[in-house]
């Protein structure tokens, strides 16, 4: 049976790339949207009955000569419509563009119908040649039954099978951790834009989970069995460690150790989310751009080496990537896939989960240049507050209408240290004031606390650097409303050797 579109993911398990300028974003231009517009009718046509559409595709082929996936559909309804000379010409236009080998294999059916046979074993082979490898489907075929008898037929058929197996034996194997406390769609987002990702070959990653040990693992409500333990694990040329409660890594040994015995050889390590902690732990950050969810944000830029990218959805830093929170692992996940594959792959991954991919996007919610310069005025308003009644002039109210008022709630004055001990901060403006004047007795003056710079704004979170006498604060803010509010103060002292050292950061 010829094969429409839908088998280029569900009959034919080797997905086709759909060209970069057919995924992309929707364009603005009338002409493009009157297209899209046709190409939705045409769709919808399809969908109620292949045959009846191909009126709707002449008509998107009309406007657009080049678009592959239209001759291709335009191709299969004919085609099933019994119009096989037009079916035919229609499959030789999508394969010329390119589409899919779906189309070439197409050609071999129709002209197997129309009792070319010849004709129909040439294009079969040149189908093979193409990329075309499902032997399983195309020996069952019955639009190639008359084909069946001659031993051209069997020849393409093992053509096909060692081209499915070398294609097999070139996916990439890609480790995704998995263990208690891990966040669903951290894991679970990678997984999927690894298994969708194919080309004219076939599908183009092995993805499979690992863990501990294979006990069922309840992940909000979802039972989770892992593929694979530490012992059986085949070995990854990409590891994927998810976010989520990662003091379940952190904290334990085997599985950090598994992490640490396979990163020297692996080709790549991506971090979805928080994951970016466990990463840093490894010391596989260290020298490195990095990003992480952003209620992690302050604390990973608190680690030693790692320079926080501003905003970024996911950042590439060569023999590793980090994305940013949750959904941000999918974004992280269809760039290794172009880094792989190329962006037409990439593209076709997204296209077939429906997914809004813009890889130059800069940060998750899109702020533009307006929205963000106000944001940064209105947090250096906040800072200066925070600052003004912490340690110069001002008092309790201004550090009190500085802070969020269910600070506790977001585990104010709390976090890891650089050795992952947890250690507690100070929580009241009194002890915190008592805290600046220590430090100020001990290594230069209050005033030092006066410089800080902003190193991330997004939608709803901010993270600010401020120098003082004998270290950092790194200040999460919150934005309620119209307001910004101090959420979280994350301090990091500085090496002996810099006590003394004259605070670069500039104030904003």
């Amino acid at each position: 049976m010829v094969l429409g579109l839908a088998a280029i993911c569900t009959v034919l398990p080797f997905a086709a790339p759909i060209r970069a300028q057919q995924a992309s974003q929707p364009p603005a231009s009338a002409a493009a949207a009157e297209l899209a517009e046709l190409r939705a009718a045409a769709s919808a046509a399809f969908a109620t009955g292949p045959a009846s559409s191909a009126p709707a595709w002449r008509a998107v082929v009309a406007a657009a000569p080049d678009d592959g996936e239209g001759w291709h559909r335009l191709g299969y309804a004919l085609h099933v419509a019994g119009e096989l000379e037009a079916a035919l010409a229609a499959h030789r236009r999508a394969t010329e563009l390119g589409f899919s080998p779906i189309s070439a294999y197409n050609v071999a059916c129709a002209l197997a119908l129309l009792g070319r046979r010849d004709e129909a074993f040439t294009a079969l082979e040149a189908a093979v040649d193409k990329g075309f490898v499902n032997h399983e489907h195309a020996g069952h075929d019955a639009d190639l039954a008359s084909l069946r008898d001659d031993p051209r037929f069997a020849a393409a058929l093992a053509r096909m099978q060692t081209a499915a197996a070398a294609a097999e034996a070139d996916r990439v194997p890609v480790a995704v951790l998995i263990y208690p406390g891990v966040e669903l769609l951290d894991f679970a987002g990678p997984l999927e834009a690894f298994g969708a990702a194919h080309d004219a070959r076939g599908p183009k990653f092995k993805a499979f989970t690992v863990a501990r040990d294979k006990a069922p693992l309840r992940i909000d409500g979802v039972r989770v069995v892992a593929d694979h333990d530490f012992e059986d694990c085949p070995k990854p040329q990409i590891v994927v460690v998810p976010g989520g409660r990662v003091s379940a890594v952190t904290g334990d040994e085997p599985t950090m150790h598994w992490l640490a015995k396979v990163r020297p050889e692996l080709e790549l390590t991506m971090s979805v989310c928080n994951g970016a902690m466990v990463l840093a732990r490894l010391g596989a950050l260290e020298g490195r751009r990095a990003t992480t969810h952003h209620g992690t944000l302050a604390r990973l830029a608190a680690v030693s080496g790692v320079t926080i990218v501003p905003g970024a959805r996911f950042v590439d830093a060569g023999e590793v990537v980090t994305a940013a929170g949750v959904s941000a692992g999918i974004d992280g996940a269809l760039h290794v896939i172009e880094r792989y594959c190329g962006r037409d792959v990439a593209w076709s991954t997204a296209r077939y989960m429906e997914y809004e991919w813009r890889p130059d996007r800069v940060g998750p919610y899109g702020l533009d240049d307006p929205a963000r310069t106000a944001a940064r005025n209105a947090i250096a308003v906040t800072v200066e507050h925070f600052l003004d009644g912490l340690v110069r002039t001002g008092g309790p109210e201004h550090v009190e209408a500085s802070l969020h008022r269910d600070l506790d709630k977001f585990g104010f004055g709390r976090a890891l240290d650089d050795n992952g001990h947890h250690r507690t901060y100070p929580r009241t403006y009194d002890d915190m004031h008592a805290a600046s004047i220590e430090l100020a007795e001990r290594g230069g003056n209050p005033d030092a606390w006066g410089e800080f710079e902003i190193l991330d704004v997004q939608d709803l979170v901010a993270v600010v650097k401020v120098r003082e006498p004998l270290g950092y604060d790194y200040l999460t803010l919150g934005r309620f409303g119209d307001e910004w509010r101090v959420r979280h103060v994350l301090w990091q002292q500085l090496p002996d050797s810099t006590h003394s050292a004259t605070p670069t950061a500039t104030r904003r």
